[in-house]
């Protein structure tokens, strides 16, 4: 509340309103030349108090391990969120991996906050495919690595897959195809994060190997995985490796949506998906100020 710039119709003989807090009355010309500012000089009713601390800046530093103490309360955060958002045949299967994902989360905090602390990126990049991927994980997707199996040992046979068989799936605890994983680890050896690879998405043998590593090595996987969200974000939000955390919402959205989407021509349940899976790195970002 203003009543001395002649701008202002305070000025003008008019009474301040009944609940005025605060009333600047006067300007103070403070230094000379251009060292010259102007500073307010107000007068206080007592209704509104001001602020007498700041609360902490957030999102500074690295995401910590999650205490033991706070780690129930989170997860039924996480999975009642993915159990409010479904899609297919998954809440049937979320509740059956339940227990699975929450010892998955604990058995790889550790490497995943040391991986997070190395790459400069919040643990979300590598919680949010996690926690959902293997949430959603059924016995359609055992269905499909059993055709891939099929597929690579007739090849490793030197025979002719059979009809029917095929050469990649989705797999392991963050659900990656092997071709995807090639995109995502050659662009981290690219950037000098790895030094394994390059690997050729055409060669059947490169292929197998790393289909192979992300159904059984889960580190393996769950590092995959960050280097994709990071691939995607510099590849579809124009975000460099070193400006991760500064990642708005719509390109957490676009680089989660990419996670599972061909953004060449994304449906409309891509972009759904965009937008939820954001919406559970925010709540694992949240959760993670509050371990700090």
């Amino acid at each position: 509340m203003s009543d001395m710039s002649e701008a202002f119709s305070g000025n003008k003989g008019y009474l301040l309103p009944s609940n005025w807090a605060f009333d600047q009355i006067h300007e103070l010309d403070v230094g000379s030349g251009a060292g010259l500012i102007r500073i307010d000089r107000n007068v206080v009713s007592g209704r509104d108090t001001g602020f007498g601390n700041l609360a902490p800046e957030i999102g500074v530093g690295n995401d910590p391990v999650i205490p033991a103490s706070q780690l129930d309360n989170f997860e039924n955060a996480w999975f009642n969120w993915c159990l409010d958002h479904p899609q297919a045949v998954e809440p049937i299967a979320m509740n059956s991996n339940r227990g699975l994902v929450k010892d998955l989360v604990v058995k790889h905090d550790p490497f995943i906050t040391a991986q997070a602390k190395k790459l400069g990126i919040y643990k979300a990049m590598a919680l949010t495919p996690l926690i959902w991927e293997s949430l959603a994980i059924n016995p359609l997707d055992d269905l499909a690595d059993a055709l891939v199996v099929k597929y690579y040992a007739a090849l490793s046979e030197g025979k002719t897959p059979a009809p029917g068989t095929r050469s990649d799936s989705s797999t392991g605890v963050c659900q990656m195809f092997a071709a995807t994983c090639i995109e995502a680890r050659n662009w981290a050896k690219a950037k000098g994060y790895i030094t394994d690879g390059p690997y050729r998405e055409n060669d059947w043998r490169d292929m197998w190997e790393v289909w192979l590593r992300l159904r059984s090595d889960e580190e393996f996987a769950i590092q995959s995985a960050i280097f994709y969200m990071m691939c995607n974000a510099e590849n579809h939000c124009g975000v460099p490796p070193v400006k991760l955390r500064g990642l708005n919402p719509s390109e957490v959205a676009r680089m989660c949506m990419a996670y599972n989407a061909d953004m060449s021509d994304p449906s409309y349940d891509a972009m759904i998906y965009g937008r939820e899976k954001a919406q559970l790195f925010y709540l694992i970002r949240k959760w993670h100020e509050t371990f700090r």
